[in-house]
């Protein structure tokens, strides 16, 4: 949710595919979709969450439920507040994630299904546009999972494309337009790559294993949200 009303959301099957289609639209090309509220809508909905008492600090919480994940982020004043979850996490990561108590499991499943379905608890006057629209990303992210590839070992068409991203490089992540993104695809192709998942939410590649990982190194583009995008 942003502060212009826009609510940027899809549910996706555990296949990666849209179970939200706007009227008209196709399944396969049907990636985030997107309704807005009205100011007071936003100020109504933003009010029932904090409500929950969930957000006043950051939290790493160790939920014990599975394979749940969630990550929710709130402004709270010139401030974001963040609330990270996950199940079982790493050993090592101990230190840093507390084991959730009763009362915020309750609270993220209450903020789970008001999300999923803002529509149920919000009234009529809090939509400037209830009708569920195709969002359109003006850029997207590119990122990397399991370490950045070697690029002397990838086809030349493809290591060539991936070195001018120096920001991806250093940090696993780059924000770049659509054209640009359409470009790299089209270098991953003609190098012979073929997409390891193929989704309107995100396109994935398989680019190699690293010495000492389990797992080749996975590039994917994503739709960027305008908290990722700036542009």
């Amino acid at each position: 949710m942003y502060a212009d009303g826009r609510i940027v959301w899809q549910k996706w099957t555990p296949a990666g595919d849209a179970t939200v289609v706007p009227v008209g639209a196709k399944t396969l090309d049907t990636g985030y979709v997107q309704q807005r509220l009205t100011p007071a809508g936003v100020r109504l909905l933003w009010s029932m969450i904090v409500a929950t008492g969930l957000l006043e600090n950051n939290l790493k919480l160790d939920l014990d439920t599975g394979n749940a994940w969630v990550f929710h982020r709130v402004r709270r004043g010139n401030r974001m507040v963040r609330v990270e979850g996950v199940s079982s996490p790493d050993p090592s990561w101990n230190e840093h994630f507390t084991k959730a108590t009763p009362a915020q499991l309750q609270a993220l499943a209450w903020i789970a299904a008001l999300v999923a379905d803002p529509a149920s608890s919000l009234p009529a006057e809090a939509w400037a546009d209830r009708a569920i629209r195709a969002f359109v990303p003006a850029c997207y992210l590119i990122a990397f999972d399991r370490g950045y590839p070697e690029l002397s070992k990838l086809p030349p068409p493809a290591g060539k494309a991936l070195s001018h991203y120096k920001q991806l490089r250093r940090t696993g992540a780059q924000v770049v337009t659509t054209g640009r993104a359409r470009a790299l695809l089209w270098a991953l192709v003609k190098a012979g790559i073929s997409p390891s998942s193929n989704h309107a939410w995100e396109i994935g590649f398989s680019l190699g294993r690293l010495p000492g990982q389990p797992h080749p190194s996975y590039l994917h583009l994503s739709p960027a949200t305008p908290a990722d995008s700036g542009c």
